[in-house]
């Protein structure tokens, strides 16, 4: 695989995982608020973002620490993507 293609691959790994941990974190909190059983609703989203998260980090373990740091810095940046667009929901 071409070296860019490579590290734009797992960047975008990383991102996807972003997206499952705090798209689900999101997901959780307006579904949870509404629930009669928050606390089962937020464990049970903790153990799966966490669990897919820890999966999917130990899955491209393997390819070495720039390709963890190259995904981990996808992750961040959706991180602060979603961030902005749920306040920005929240605004609206």
């Amino acid at each position: 695989m071409n070296e860019i293609a490579y590290i734009v691959f797992f960047f975008l790994f990383g991102m996807v995982l972003g997206f499952f941990f705090f798209g689900g974190l999101f997901w959780t909190v307006k579904k949870g608020l509404q629930s009669q059983r928050p606390a089962l609703w937020f464990l049970v989203s903790f153990i799966i973002r966490m669990g897919g998260v820890f999966l999917g980090f130990y899955l491209i373990s393997e390819k070495g620490a720039f390709v963890i740091l190259v995904s981990f810095v996808g992750f961040i940046l959706m991180r602060n993507i979603l961030k902005r667009a749920c306040t920005h929901e929240s605004e609206s």
